[in-house]
């Protein structure tokens, strides 16, 4: 398996730089199949016959997905590019598309449900861009709007139904943070850089931490697990919320729309409340040592998180 994995590896991480020199949506269009069948490699690599079921569904889904996309760019009519777009997010697994998402990755090994929820929306996203500047995209940003903020208020309400299992949570939190890094987006390819290497960056540290336990239960995982949980969650005052905060006023400043901007307030708070019960039920769980250890450290971060507000 070892030269399999490596050669699989190369071809993968190449698909990510080859996306760079294309020069036309068709040439990323194939960029962005190679990119899925060298990933379903990987998959079937690292999982085994567990990870079979699991890798027919995102073929066929994604096969789809792509036809689609493919036949919506050649006929060029301005209902295609919707189909586009929902078709974009399909392969995002966000929005109304995300169906597929929880029953694929729950049977996946820890390292390909990485790729699957961390490197494997890097491609989608750029697609996005290249539509928005490339294809009269700014015509269609109200509707590419509405789905991010749908993925957020529908990543937070999902995200109650898994409270306690860290692999469920991981997946519609994964949801919520495709509408932020959406947002990103539309500010900039630099600020989108960004925000996706500090999720791909906690995203890791859970997983790892996860395969290290062997296991994606938080009580399993302990105190470590709550530190890396909630600054990857963006739960104030914890790293990735001030991510949050500045995409906020900027969309503020460009003009978005209030009732917009109070949906997306919305979103986020509903998804605060599902941390704050997932705290609290594994909370008391712990011992009487562990609850003073996990109170400590949320006070001390608290505190560190009023000092930047003046910085």
């Amino acid at each position: 398996m070892g030269f399999m994995f490596w050669s699989f590896s190369f071809i993968y991480f190449f698909s990510f730089l080859l996306s760079v020199f294309c020069s036309s949506v068709y040439g990323f269009w194939f960029v962005l199949e190679l990119n899925m069948f060298v990933f379903l490699g990987l998959v079937c690599l690292m999982g085994g016959f567990l990870s079979l079921e699991s890798s027919m569904k995102y073929f066929i889904l994604q096969s789809f997905f792509s036809l689609i996309i493919l036949f919506s760019l050649i006929l060029d009519f301005s209902f295609g590019f919707y189909i586009f777009i929902i078709c974009l997010f399909g392969k995002l697994g966000g929005s109304v598309m995300f169906f597929w998402v929880p029953s694929v990755s729950f049977s996946l090994d820890f390292f390909s449900f990485y790729l699957l929820l961390g490197l494997q929306k890097f491609l989608p996203f750029i697609f996005f861009n290249i539509f928005l500047f490339n294809f009269y995209g700014l015509g269609y940003l109200g509707f590419m709007i509405f789905n991010f903020i749908f993925s957020l208020v529908l990543g937070g309400y999902m995200g109650f139904v898994y409270v306690g299992n860290l692999r469920g949570v991981l997946v519609f939190s994964s949801l919520s943070h495709l509408g932020w890094l959406g947002f990103s987006l539309l500010l900039g390819v630099d600020f989108f850089l960004s925000y996706f290497m500090v999720y791909l960056l906690f995203l890791f540290i859970l997983i790892y931490l996860s395969s290290i336990y062997g296991s994606f239960n938080l009580l399993e995982g302990g105190f470590i697990y709550f530190l890396v949980f909630f600054s990857f969650m963006g739960v104030p005052p914890f790293f990735m919320f001030w991510f949050k905060v500045f995409i906020f006023f900027s969309l503020f400043n460009l003009g978005l729309s209030l009732f917009l901007l109070v949906v997306l307030f919305l979103a986020s708070i509903f998804s605060f409340f599902m941390y704050f019960k997932l705290f609290l039920s594994n909370f008391f769980s712990l011992s009487e040592l562990g609850r003073k250890g996990v109170f400590w450290v949320v006070f001390i971060f608290n505190l560190l998180g009023l000092v930047l507000i003046f910085l």
